[in-house]
């Protein structure tokens, strides 16, 4: 028997299961990657239902859920202790406009579009394109690599990145944020930690496993993960406060893929919502590498171990793309390289001087990575000229034309 979301009679899993994350809440915002129908359908469902305390008087529900809840006061959206604390670990979820099913397993929704799925699965039905290719090479990279990813950051890198993206973030208790092209899972971590309610996705499922992992128990319940595509986000429109991507924008291989991802980010965002990014910057430093024939990371463009696509991108590049779809406040530079690397000598002051170094132009000529700090418009809308033909129908036709 298939249901909708709103009335589901479901299966309960015992007690004591060890997964984790998917809450009902999240069902609430998760609409189709292929033709963002919402709401879905669901069945053979399995839970983890945690003992609920009674109170006062019973009221129902105002969410999806449409259950009788006890509680000593009116229930709202994010009030209802069903929504809150019962988890969804096993599922199917199923498309009524167009048809196209995705499964929950272990607590983590697969909402990949029809195209990755079968480019994964190898179907010779789906056609040789280099943004489908590489971005399945990327997948399968990132499995592998996700057990040590962190091991390898540099912390001082990781530290001055996360400052400048959350320091111009401002996450607050409450708000609703994206992490885009999440991973391992840095910045969701520190946008738990601020209090806001986090929904992370990203290509990798090994690397949301180890996000989930990593995730504190009082953090856990705001905390939802999905695999997903950025340039096809399985999310409704306007539900997020803030949105944060991390260097991800730069290993989308076509110009296509990039705008897809940045009007996909913006659909999701509340008007007036704020996004921040970083990117590889073409610096000094990589052009000088570069002219000496090192390749790996220093040229405009190439693969790291031949796998994993990246882009440099030059200031007045990002931002171009950028206002396509986002008013854009301030772009510089991150991870201010100094001669003989100063910076990384000095422990807790060389952070210090690379704030400083942040606010001058130097940044953008020597800076590892660009930040940049945009606004969606106040009115949901974007320059129409350029980034939202991208969104809607003629989506689907730059997504299958893409090279």
């Amino acid at each position: 028997m298939t249901l909708t979301l709103r009335h589901a009679a479901l299966a309960v899993r015992a007690e004591g299961s060890d997964a984790r994350l998917m809450r009902y809440r999240l069902l609430d915002w998760l609409a189709c990657p292929e033709d963002r129908h919402f709401p879905l359908l669901i069945s053979d469902v399995e839970e983890d239902r945690p003992a609920i305390s009674k109170a006062a008087r019973a009221v129902p529900c105002e969410s999806y859920c449409g259950r009788w809840q006890t509680s000593a006061g009116v229930v709202a959206a994010n009030d209802c202790a069903f929504c809150d604390h019962v988890q969804v670990t096993r599922a199917k979820i199923e498309c009524p406009g167009c048809g196209a099913r995705f499964a929950v397993a272990d607590g983590i929704p697969a909402m990949l579009p029809w195209s990755v799925t079968q480019a994964v699965a190898g179907a010779p039905t789906v056609p040789a394109d280099r943004g489908l290719r590489d971005k399945v090479q990327e997948m399968r990279a990132r499995d592998r690599q996700a057990a040590r990813y962190d091991a390898r950051r540099v912390l001082f890198h990781t530290l001055a990145e996360r400052q400048a993206l959350l320091g111009r973030l401002h996450v607050r208790p409450g708000d609703r944020v994206l992490d885009g092209g999440a991973g391992t899972g840095h910045m969701t971590l520190q946008s738990l930690a601020a209090g806001g309610e986090v929904v992370a996705v990203d290509l990798s499922r090994r690397s949301l496993d180890v996000l989930r992992a990593r995730i504190a128990g009082e953090h856990s319940e705001r905390a939802h993960l999905i695999q997903g595509d950025l340039c096809r986000l399985p999310l409704r429109d306007g539900i997020f406060d803030k949105a944060v991507q991390a260097q991800v924008l730069e290993h989308l291989p076509t110009p296509d893929d990039r705008l897809l991802a940045l009007s996909e980010t913006m659909r999701v965002l509340k008007p007036g919502g704020a996004f921040v990014l970083s990117v590889y910057n073409l610096s000094l430093w990589k052009k000088r590498a570069a002219a000496r024939g090192e390749r790996d990371s220093a040229e405009r463009e190439g693969y790291h171990g031949g796998e994993i696509y990246y882009r440099n991108f030059e200031a007045a590049e990002l931002c171009s793309l950028l206002e396509t779809c986002f008013r854009v406040k301030r772009a510089h530079g991150v991870i201010v390289k100094l001669p003989k690397d100063l910076q990384y000598r000095l422990g807790r002051c060389g952070l210090w001087l690379e704030r400083g170094l942040q606010m001058t132009p130097l940044s953008r000529l020597l800076g590892h990575l660009l930040v940049a700090e945009c606004r969606a418009a106040p009115d949901g809308r974007g320059d129409p000229g350029v980034g939202y033909p991208l969104v809607g129908r003629q989506r689907a036709n730059v997504s299958d034309n893409r090279g």
